[in-house]
């Protein structure tokens, strides 16, 4: 179904198109979505001051990636961003760590973050359903030694020590999302779910100039309906206050 919209077109100015395709349309929904939480909890999520260390920026291709851990980073790092480089003369990058990967490609001040978004960039980050996404990463650290449960009271104790949109007793790899990437301050171009992972990459390839190839190894991901299934079962077994405090965060 085609309709008219007057939205950000990745590929020139803003302005009224008609928007047929579906893939379009789907992250133009995701958009909105964002936009009306933000529009409703302003005081609560927007960030006067926002962290930097989970962005990545790849000048050569105006690419800016939010990372969000056990939302596909490390498929992006260690896979797509490999594609990259060549263009960068970084011949040392496939033999380096993670870290010194991840380096590569930092925003180091807030200088470089305002000509960064002075010059529109490309931008895109990867979610899924946080539950699921606790999950996962309960399932790769040492808390699968716990229970569920134990986990759960664990990062909701650390979340009351929230300083404004940082939780430092929080770790990375269940930190909310907004304390990452601030949705309500930064506007993404692409909005890519676990569930749609394959084609929002291939799209947000095609629009920096790049075909996907279709070799990055998915890494380090429970997904699928047997995340899907343990999530249930296990969210089953927690207190609704205990849930409800997770959804507040």
């Amino acid at each position: 179904n085609k309709y008219i919209a007057s939205i950000s077109n990745p590929f020139g100015p803003i302005q009224r198109i008609f928007i047929s395709d579906p893939w379009i349309q789907e992250q133009r929904r995701r958009q909105v979505q964002v936009e009306e939480v933000c529009k409703h909890h302003d005081s609560h999520l927007f960030a006067q001051n926002i962290s930097l260390t989970q962005f990545s920026f790849i000048p050569q291709y105006n690419l800016l990636y939010c990372r969000i851990p056990k939302c596909g980073t490390t498929t992006w790092i260690e896979g797509t961003f490999k594609r990259l480089v060549p263009k960068m003369e970084l011949e040392e990058f496939s033999r380096k760590d993670r870290l010194k990967k991840v380096e590569y490609f930092e925003v180091k001040t807030m200088e470089m973050w305002n000509r960064i978004v002075k010059g529109d960039p490309m931008s895109f980050v990867n979610v899924r359903h946080p539950f699921e996404r606790m999950v996962s990463a309960y399932l790769n650290f040492e808390w699968k030694r716990q229970s569920f449960g134990k986990f759960v009271k664990a990062v909701l104790t650390g979340a009351k020590q929230k300083q404004g949109m940082k939780y430092p007793l929080i770790n990375v790899h269940w930190r909310p999302y907004n304390a990452h990437c601030f949705f309500c301050n930064v506007k993404y171009k692409v909005i890519s779910k676990m569930e749609t992972y394959e084609e929002d990459k291939r799209r947000f390839l095609e629009m920096v100039g790049l075909e996907d190839e279709n070799v990055d190894k998915r890494r380090n991901v429970h997904g699928g309906d047997q995340i899907q299934n343990l999530t249930k079962e296990l969210f089953g077994n927690i207190s609704q206050e205990s849930r409800y405090g997770l959804i507040d965060l």
